[in-house]
């Protein structure tokens, strides 16, 4: 076995991403998509911790705040700063975050 296949683990990122998205988390996705689109302005910055206090409630699961910011990244929604920020909620240890940007719609 390898130690490190780039392509399993992408499988199993999409394999996560979509469980949690259809499971008991699926309404927590949907209502942080939505957030995403009507609270957060074009050029606004934003990270999980951000996006968690601007839906207002707990996920089901804490993988679903990353499903969310994947799902509006491949929207279109967001895309990634390339910057990472300290977390302020005392649980998160102050790991780093990833910081995203609200971007304008694509055109169709």
């Amino acid at each position: 076995m390898n130690l490190f296949d780039y392509a399993e683990a992408e499988r199993r990122k999409e394999e996560g991403i979509e469980r949690v998205s259809t499971g008991t988390s699926a309404d927590w996705v949907r209502d942080a998509i939505e957030t995403i689109r009507t609270k957060f302005h074009i050029g606004e910055t934003l990270t999980s911790e951000r996006l968690r206090a601007a839906v207002g409630k707990k996920p089901h699961h804490h993988n679903a705040v990353g499903a969310a910011l994947n799902h509006a990244a491949r929207a279109g929604l967001i895309q990634k700063t390339g910057l990472w920020i300290k977390s302020q909620r005392p649980e998160a240890h102050g790991r780093e975050l990833r910081q995203w940007v609200r971007i304008p719609p694509p055109q169709n």
